[in-house]
């Protein structure tokens, strides 16, 4: 942990191994944020989703994923993924689970901060079919 927090930028990468065999390289970046107790609920559903399947009954498994900008000085850098709903089954008219996030970890206590919402099609495979991607901002969702 010291050359975690001791590495400039707080970021340290760590060679893996398994066996005594070179496996890959794990890269640790540590996000110093601000402390808050501030919760954001949000209710989201009654949508009606355009059917990705093409199957006779319409139905598609949606979910939600939303992520935050990484803090740092590059205004593009990468997104970070902190929530993911569980997946509405066969549905175009999805009803979520009432989410209870901090606004800590949902933006960085930031209100205004970006916002990204990506909307998903489960598939048991693995392979995802994204279906719609927005940017927004706490804020913009309150108002």
């Amino acid at each position: 942990m010291a050359a975690l927090f001791g590495a400039p930028n707080q970021t340290s990468s760590f060679e893996l191994k398994n066996q005594k065999k070179g496996s890959g390289t794990i890269i640790f970046k540590i996000d110093l944020i601000r402390s808050s107790t501030k919760y954001v609920q949000l209710v989201i559903g009654n949508g009606n989703l355009v059917n990705t399947r093409n199957f006779y009954d319409g139905k598609i498994n949606p979910f939600l994923r939303f992520y935050k900008q990484k803090l740092g000085d590059d205004p593009s850098s990468d997104k970070l993924l902190v929530y993911e709903t569980e997946a509405s089954k066969k549905t175009t008219y999805p009803t979520f689970k009432q989410i209870d996030i901090s606004l800590e970890k949902l933006c960085n206590g930031n209100a205004g901060a970006p916002l990204f919402i990506e909307l998903w099609d489960f598939r048991s495979n693995g392979d995802h079919t994204l279906l719609s991607a927005i940017q927004t901002s706490i804020s913009q969702i309150e108002a």
